[in-house]
């Protein structure tokens, strides 16, 4: 509050328009796609990158950093927007973190015994990770092309599997999915209840693969499309589902791997990187016995 953040309302508002703009996943969609879309990012015109959303009576705060603060906020944990107050909040955030470096400078925060005591404790550990980050991390390609040809060479390691599509209840009493069994086999009357569902905001549609349930994916599986299988007793009641169709296994395309792949080149080549960084400083390392070291480990406790 101290700040006294004033706002361009109406870019604000336009931002927030943007935000709202991209595609939302879906319960349905794969993990692959709600993580492809968690991670798009507004579209911001040129000309309104370098203008200024919000200042202080100190220090403004442009649209060119909320786009970076949302490019290096976690797809996961990134706030949704709802409208322009969100956008204002977002820029209060930036702001008020900026004016805690600040603060923190003046007052010289790292010099109070306690900081520093906890500086000095985590110094090696912070030195090592900086290292780590400059000659291993910093040297790794992340770029499209990179990514492209490692995912072409690792093309079965992000397939997805043999998928079956149901419709699928439960229900608290056997009776109740004895009815629905018998419902279910009729197919103008399965698409009925799917309607029925959706309109009341509802999805009985559900996708398995062998992995969390090999014996449900195994009977449907054998029964077919257009076969009703149960009902079949679960933890929360009376399970009765109707295959609808076997989606065969395939590859994934780049587009729908991409956050594996990120994940999987980073883990592996930054791993040879710092296989061979190691390899190096062995090679220009000097390591001395000390000439009293046998007496010294027998003295040791």
């Amino acid at each position: 509050a101290g700040l006294a953040v004033k706002f361009d309302d109406a870019l604000a508002a336009r931002l927030a328009e943007l935000e709202a703009e991209l595609p939302r996943p879906s319960s349905d969609s794969s993990m692959i796609a709600q993580l492809r879309m968690l991670g798009q990012l507004p579209v911001v015109d040129d000309a309104d990158t370098s203008r200024v959303l919000a200042r202080s009576a100190s220090a403004e705060y442009r649209v060119a950093e909320l786009v970076e603060q949302w490019r290096r906020t976690d797809p996961l944990t990134r706030p949704r927007v709802d409208g322009p107050a969100q956008i204002g909040d977002l820029a209060k955030n930036g702001l008020f973190e900026r004016w805690l470096r600040a603060e923190a400078e003046r007052t010289r925060f790292d010099r109070r015994p306690q900081v520093a005591a906890a500086l000095a404790k985590r110094r090696e550990y912070n030195s090592v990770s900086q290292l780590v980050q400059r000659e291993v991390y910093g040297r790794l390609k992340s770029d499209s092309l990179t990514l492209r040809r490692w995912h072409d060479t690792h093309l079965g390691d992000y397939d997805l599997p043999d998928r079956l599509q149901l419709v699928q209840l439960v229900l608290p009493a056997r009776t109740d999915a004895s009815e629905m069994y018998v419902q279910l086999r009729d197919p103008a009357a399965a698409e009925s209840l799917l309607a029925r569902g959706r309109r009341a905001g509802v999805d009985y549609r559900a996708e398995i693969t062998a992995a969390p349930d090999s014996a449900l994916f195994r009977a449907a599986r054998r029964a077919g499309p257009g076969a009703v299988i149960g009902p079949d007793s679960t933890r929360g009641g009376w399970r009765v589902s109707r295959v609808q169709e076997l989606i065969p296994a395939r590859h994934r395309t780049f587009e729908e791997a991409r956050v594996f792949v990120e994940r999987h080149h980073e883990a592996v080549e930054g791993e040879r990187l710092m296989q061979e960084y190691l390899v190096t400083l062995r090679k220009g390392t000097t390591v001395k016995r000390h000439p009293d070291a046998g007496r010294l480990s027998a003295a040791s406790p």
